[in-house]
């Protein structure tokens, strides 16, 4: 058995636990909703906005989260994406909503690259809270398997990538 046969049967096991929950109008809103309010990374933004900008001593965290955001979206849409171009998996005919989608390629998933860059750099900021900042992550990622736009393995690949970008961000720009 080769890696991509791996991976391909981690996918499928992923995509029929998800299939489950398609087309139970309450997942289905759910997923629609959380995966809508991380695109292009606003609700991290907000998240920043409201916990880190307003406190003088954290502004500069704030600015880290900002860039490394914004770093994280060129490097993962602009990059990688167009050297892997992974397909994407095809749509759901079962949900009860149609999430949008994306123009481009699968791999990584950005909802989930920024997700752990956010709550990596958020949990440098506010440590008892990571639990919240990583559950948040999760949750966001794992819409994009619900909504059929990613495969499962697009989802880990957009942690790990995210989750390196944080802790470069930390390394890079200490504050």
């Amino acid at each position: 058995m080769t890696s991509l046969d791996v991976i391909t049967r981690f996918d499928k096991a992923l995509d029929d636990v998800a299939q489950r929950f398609r087309g139970n109008r309450f997942a289905d809103q759910f997923s629609y909703y959380i995966s809508h309010v991380a695109e292009f990374a606003i609700i991290w933004q907000i998240i920043g906005l409201t916990v880190l900008l307003p406190i003088a001593e954290r502004r500069n965290e704030w600015l880290r989260l900002a860039l490394a955001l914004l770093i994280e979206s060129v490097l993962v849409n602009q990059v990688i994406k167009r050297i892997t171009n992974r397909a994407r998996p095809e749509p759901s005919t079962a949900l009860t909503t149609t999430p949008r989608r994306p123009s481009t390629t699968s791999l990584p998933s950005g909802h989930a690259s920024s997700a752990f860059t956010a709550a990596t750099l958020l949990t440098a900021s506010y440590s008892s809270l990571a639990p919240i900042w990583f559950t948040l992550a999760v949750v966001i990622a794992s819409s994009r398997v619900h909504n059929r736009v990613h495969h499962a393995s697009d989802i880990v690949a957009g942690m790990a990538v995210g989750t390196a970008i944080g802790l470069s961000a930390l390394w890079l720009f200490p504050t």
